[in-house]
């Protein structure tokens, strides 16, 4: 069960990612021994969920887990209704930051475990060449020689124009 905590063989290591989640843990003064316990138990089952594959993986579920906690106190701090405008937004600030580093550990541990990461796409480019066909003279076709032009008609005075032999409307041959 230790190993689904700290993503380790070595129950040594694992019971030292617990210990260090529990102790980063916001927990007030004013909890009994009952919230405090129950608290410590919420973010070992948050490692649980987490389940991290390694030893590498529990140090990061661990800090995922303790930003996390830390950012929701610093939001709660600052909900506070008697909280100074300035503590207020310095709690917000802090809130923030926590929230990135959060999202950073999770986008890190999906790029680790190939989650978040770009998929490779190759696209291949192939020329399909169909084959040459075997053509001897024999077997080609025949094409017929161009011939030349059908002599042109003239327009009476031996010389050819656009309206081949045919007058203007008024009469006189086009040239």
């Amino acid at each position: 069960m230790m190993r689904e905590i700290g993503g380790s063989s070595i129950e040594e290591f694992n019971m030292m990612i617990a210990r260090q989640t529990a102790a980063a843990l916001c927990l007030s003064p004013e909890d009994d021994e009952d919230r405090r316990t129950k608290t410590a138990a919420a973010a070992l089952v948050a490692l649980m969920g987490i389940a991290p594959r390694s030893e590498v993986e529990g140090m990061m579920a661990a800090q995922l887990v303790a930003c996390h906690n830390a950012a929701m106190e610093c939001f709660r701090r600052a909900a506070h209704p008697a909280q100074k405008e300035p503590v207020r937004a310095e709690n917000l600030a802090h809130a923030g930051r926590l929230s990135r580093a959060t999202a950073a550990l999770v986008e890190s541990l999906d790029r680790r475990r190939g989650e978040g990461a770009p998929k490779k796409v190759i696209v291949e480019h192939r020329v399909v060449r169909e084959p040459a066909l075997d053509v001897s003279p024999a077997s080609a076709p025949r094409i017929p020689a161009p011939q030349a032009p059908a002599p042109h008609k003239g327009n009476g005075h031996g010389k050819g124009h656009a309206l081949n032999g045919h007058a203007a409307p008024n009469g006189a041959a086009l040239r």
